[in-house]
C-alpha cells in the first residue's frame, strides 16, 4: 500500500532560511520577529499552511496561556530547543494541534498535540500517553493503521505529544466536498482498513470507544477534481485512501473501569444508551454508522436525545430485543415491552418522515471469501462477548449491522483488489495491509456486485 512519504521535508519559500534554535531557559522559548508577515500557500495533505517569513534575530520571551489554559503559541516558535511551529492545525477543548519541524529528525514534518494546562486535561493526556505507548511496543512497523506517537514531554504544564504528519480527516474531506459520498470503492478500502485497525486493538485488549469520521484521518489527503455526470457537478475525489485511526483518548483496556457513557452521541451503541455495560462490540457499531455516512454523506442517527436515538434505531434496523428492555435500569423509554413515542408530535413526524428500514439488497459473500480483517473481527469480537454474557451488546441486538460491515470492507480496491486466478475467475487477494495474503478459491466466489446501490434505504 503506498503511503505519503513523511521523511522529506516540504521546501522553504524562496529566499528564507531557518535560522538554528538558541538555548531556553526553564521559563522561555524563541519566537521569530519577522519584520513583515505573508501567507503562502502551502500544500501538503491537501492543506493550505500559514508560514512566515524567517528572520535571523530572535528574542526569547516568558511563557504564556491565555485565560482557559491554551499555551500561547505562534509560528516561529520553538519548543524542547527541538520543535519549531511552522503552522496551526486546529484547536479543540483538550488543547490544539500545531505542524512543527523536528530538528532532531533531520526537520522531519510532526503534527504536536499541546495540552492545555487543566488539571483534568493533563491526566486525561497522561492516559492516553500509556494507551499510545503500548500500540507502539506491539506494532513498532505500523501494520495495524493507528496513529504512532514519536515523542513526548511535559511543557511548563503542557502535555505535549508528537505525531506523523497525516492529512485530512475523513470528516473534515467529506464537509468541504458538500458531503458529497464517497465512492464505493474508496468506503470498501476504508472499510477493511478499520476493521484490521480494530481487529488488532481488540487482540490487545483495547476499545477504542470514540470512532467517528473526525477520528480517521487520511495519510495523504491530496485529491483531483471530477466531474460527476449523474449529478451535474464537481466533486473531489481522494487519490489515496490510505488512513489511520487516531485518538485515543478515550480508549480503554479490557481491565480498566468502564465509564456509564462512551462514544459520540451519533456513534453511540444501544446499550451504552440503555446503560447495559459495554465491551469491544461498541467499536463495531461505531463502524457500521461510519461506513453508511462515508456512503449516504449524512450521519445515520442525526439526533441528540436518548428517547429519539432509540427509535430511530427501531426504525432502521428492527424492534429492541426484549431481553435488553428487562434489563435495563432505563424503564421510563419504555411501556408494557415497547418504546414510548409519540408519533404524532413534531419529533415523531421527522422519524417517521426520515427514518425508512435499511435494507441490505445485496449478495452476501460466504464467510471464505470475507476479507481477513473484518471475518477475524467478527469471530473475536462474538468470542470475547460469549466471555461476557452479561454485557448486552450491539452485535446480539442487529446482527446484521455487523454483515454490513464487513460486506462493504469486501473486495477493497487498489493494492487490496482481487487478482486474477491462473484457473479463471478471481482469487480475493485481501491480505492485511504490509502482510501476507490471505486467498479465498474462486470457485466458492460468487461475481462480485457492480451496482452502487448495495446499501440504501427503501
Amino acid at each position: 500500500m503506498k503511503c505519503w512519504d513523511l521523511e522529506n521535508p516540504i521546501n522553504q519559500p524562496t529566499g528564507s532560511s531557518p535560522s538554528p534554535p538558541l538555548p531556553l531557559t526553564d521559563t522561555s522559548i524563541c519566537q521569530s520577529e519577522p519584520p513583515t508577515m505573508r501567507l503562502v500557500g502551502w500544500r501538503f495533505g491537501g492543506r493550505c499552511m500559514q508560514r512566515s517569513q524567517q528572520s535571523s534575530k530572535r528574542s526569547s520571551r516568558s511563557v504564556e496561556d491565555d485565560k482557559e489554559g491554551h499555551l500561547v503559541c505562534r509560528i516561529g516558535d520553538w519548543l524542547q530547543e527541538r520543535y519549531e511551529i511552522v503552522g496551526n492545525l486546529g484547536e479543540g477543548t483538550f488543547g490544539k494541534v500545531v505542524e512543527c519541524l523536528d530538528h532532531a529528525r533531520g526537520k522531519s514534518q510532526v503534527a504536536l498535540k499541546i495540552i492545555r494546562n487543566v488539571g483534568k486535561y493533563r491526566e486525561a493526556a497522561r492516559l492516553e500517553i500509556n494507551v499510545l505507548k503500548k500500540i507502539k511496543e506491539k506494532d513498532k512497523e505500523n501494520k495495524f493503521l493507528c496513529v504512532l506517537m514519536s515523542d513526548w514531554f511535559n511543557f511548563h504544564g503542557h502535555m505535549c505529544i508528537a505525531f506523523e504528519l497525516l492529512g485530512k480527516n475523513t470528516f473534515e474531506f467529506l464537509k468541504e466536498n458538500n458531503f458529497q459520498p464517497y465512492p464505493l470503492p474508496h468506503v470498501r478500502h476504508m472499510a477493511y482498513q478499520l476493521c484490521h485497525a480494530l481487529r488488532f486493538l481488540h487482540e490487545n485488549q483495547l476499545t477504542h470507544t470514540d470512532l467517528k469520521p473526525e477520528n480517521i484521518l487520511f495519510v495523504n489527503s491530496e485529491f483531483e477534481t471530477l466531474y460527476n455526470e449523474h449529478k451535474s457537478c464537481e466533486e473531489k475525489s481522494v487519490k489515496n485512501t490510505s488512513i489511520r485511526v487516531a485518538d485515543f483518548g478515550s480508549a480503554t483496556f479490557d481491565h480498566e473501569h468502564h465509564t456509564t457513557i462512551v462514544a459520540t452521541r451519533h456513534y453511540r451503541p444501544p446499550e451504552v444508551i440503555l446503560e447495559l455495560g459495554w465491551a469491544q462490540p461498541c467499536d463495531v457499531w461505531s463502524i457500521g454508522c461510519i461506513l453508511f455516512e462515508y456512503y449516504r454523506g449524512f450521519t445515520l442517527f442525526q439526533t441528540h436525545e436518548n428517547r429519539e436515538h432509540l427509535v430511530m434505531m427501531e426504525k432502521i434496523l428492527g424492534p429492541i430485543p426484549s431481553h435488553m428492555i428487562h434489563r435495563t435500569r432505563k424503564q421510563k423509554y419504555f411501556y408494557k415491552g415497547g418504546l414510548v413515542w409519540d408519533e404524532n408530535s413534531s419529533d415523531g413526524r421527522y422519524v417517521k418522515e426520515n427514518c425508512k428500514p435499511l435494507k441490505v439488497s445485496f449478495w452476501l459473500p460466504p464467510v471464505q471469501c470475507m476479507p481477513r480483517g473484518p471475518q477475524a473481527l467478527g469471530r473475536h469480537t462474538a468470542a470475547r462477548q460469549a466471555r461476557q454474557p452479561k454485557a448486552a451488546s450491539s452485535l446480539q441486538l442487529y446482527g446484521s449491522w455487523v454483515l454490513a460491515v464487513g460486506l462493504l470492507a469486501d473486495c477493497p480496491r487498489g493494492p487490496l483488489s482481487p487478482t486474477p486466478s491462473p484457473q479463471g475467475g478471481c482469487e480475493c487477494n485481501r491480505g492485511a495491509p504490509g502482510g501476507p495474503d490471505v486467498r479465498s478459491p474462486s470457485s466458492s466466489c460468487p461475481p462480485h456486485p457492480q451496482s452502487g446501490e448495495e446499501l440504501k434505504q427503501d
